[in-house]
């Protein structure tokens, strides 16, 4: 299992907990917003086959930096669901 989150560009949005910039990663090339309350888990590898029938799309890896902001925007966005908090608590505290 992992999580996914949604990037969207930044218009207005209550949830500003990370706003991205087109510095933190080749896809971004305005101001994103990270969506944590459309935060969802998915199965590993049904995100496999999404990206091998296109319906996902893998870009390029997310530089370390940007990794951990959206991953510490987790646990400081009021918009997180529970369930997202508690599996990424899990994960954090097995590594």
């Amino acid at each position: 299992m992992c999580v996914i989150v949604n990037l969207t560009t930044l218009r207005g949005s209550r949830d500003q907990t990370v706003v991205l910039q087109s510095s933190d990663h080749p896809f971004i090339r305005h101001q994103t917003i990270v969506l944590y309350s459309d935060a969802r888990l998915i199965n590993t590898e049904s995100l496999e086959a999404e990206v091998r029938a296109g319906t996902a799309i893998m870009e390029r890896p997310c530089p370390a930096h940007t990794l951990k902001l959206i991953q510490a925007g987790v646990f400081a966005s009021p918009f997180t669901a529970r369930k997202i908090q508690n599996f990424c608590s899990t994960k954090k505290q097995s590594r």
